[in-house]
């Protein structure tokens, strides 16, 4: 069975590279953008948006009343700490480790497709459905410490403080719908 990220890419794939006469939302053919703009006057031929016919006798031009976007992120970074210093708001307790190993990293992958449409020329509504997962990996561990106490001193502390193998992860189908006012 294929992933849903394999299929996501074979997707922006096509839409990108195969599809030659993608309408965008301007009027124009694809990423050309000479062949029609947004100001240019055409026979508005559309239901979408009512009262669109009217106004367009009157010399409004329309973009197209429908549109879908599609949007996509990948990241995978590791992170590193130094000079970590846990201490109380009066600063008169710290926790300073010693040595501290790390290996902390994190990774998330998300794609949503937005289409709309203009019911007025006055009102765009429009949905957001996506998905969306992730995780972060802690990999931290600190073998010692020294705890620094005001008016007692410093005292070292032999520790198993490990935060490994305890993966945070998430996945979830989402979405969103939402009117837009434009006056």
């Amino acid at each position: 069975m294929l992933s849903f990220r394999l299929l996501a890419s074979i997707l922006i794939l096509y839409c990108l590279v195969l599809c030659k006469d993608v309408l965008a939302q301007h009027g124009g053919k694809g990423l050309d953008l000479k062949q029609a703009t947004s100001n240019q006057q055409q026979e508005h031929k559309a239901v979408f948006p009512l009262f669109g016919k009217a106004l367009a006798k009157k010399g409004y031009g329309f973009d197209l009343p429908y549109g879908v976007g599609l949007h996509g992120l990948y990241y995978s970074q590791s992170f590193s700490a130094s000079n970590l210093i846990i201490t109380d708001s009066t600063e008169k307790i710290s926790i300073t480790p010693d040595t501290m190993i790390q290996n902390t990293s994190a990774r998330e992958y998300n794609l949503s497709i937005r289409p709309n449409i203009w019911l007025f020329p006055f009102l765009n509504v429009y949905a957001v459905a996506g998905y969306t997962e992730g995780e972060i990996d802690p990999g931290l561990s600190i073998p010692s410490f020294t705890l620094s106490i005001e008016d007692v001193g410093s005292i070292p502390i032999d520790t198993s403080f490990e935060l490994k193998d305890r993966e945070v992860s998430w996945s979830n189908l989402w979405y969103r719908y939402q009117p837009e006012y434009s006056f």
